[in-house]
């Protein structure tokens, strides 16, 4: 975590506030990247042994480590599962809701790392199990409505870059998303 006003890292003190701000924000980061301070905190407690949190990588590449999630079954598509009453509420297919709460179940089982709340790119390898014409923006658009709701990342719109390739297995249909940050 990085302060938001002086960019001191907090190695490990969740919860913790800058000395300087006091205030802390989840963004990725192992360190201010302009002047590499030292956290103040991190002086005064030295940290014997940092445990890796899934996203981060802590050597001294400076990149992320990707994140895989893996979801099982036919992605069904989310843009045309949104229904609208007389009165213009916005509600989603029952069927489609039921489906997108146990991918949604399925993702929580898999990540356990904080929020992504900086810019990140996606590749998504998709394997359906049939072979009917699926419509890309709309299976796009339900794994992004997963891994918000998952609480994944924290806004769809923070996916900047999409690779997106497709296949066919009928044995094992499945989507594999893998995400890394872009700072």
């Amino acid at each position: 975590m990085t302060c938001v006003g002086c960019e001191y890292a907090v190695h490990g003190h969740i919860g913790r506030l800058c000395p300087l701000f006091g205030k802390v924000s989840p963004a990725f980061s192992t360190g201010c990247s302009q002047f590499r301070r030292e956290c103040p905190v991190e002086a005064e407690t030295p940290v014997k042994a940092s445990i890796p949190v899934q996203g981060v990588d802590r050597g001294r590449t400076g990149r992320s480590t990707p994140i895989e999630l893996d979801l099982t079954g036919q992605v069904k598509g989310g843009k045309n599962n949104i229904s609208i009453t007389r009165t213009g509420h916005r509600y989603p297919n029952p069927v489609w809701a039921k489906w997108r709460d146990e991918r949604v179940n399925e993702v929580l089982s898999q990540f356990k790392g904080p929020m992504i709340t900086v810019p990140c790119c996606a590749v998504v390898e998709y394997f359906a199990g049939d072979k009917k014409r699926r419509d890309v923006p709309a299976v796009i658009d339900s794994i992004w409505h997963v891994l918000e709701k998952a609480g994944v990342v924290e806004d769809d719109c923070l996916i900047k870059s999409v690779d997106f390739r497709g296949g066919y297995d009928k044995e094992d249909p499945r989507a594999r998303i893998t995400l890394e940050l872009l700072v």
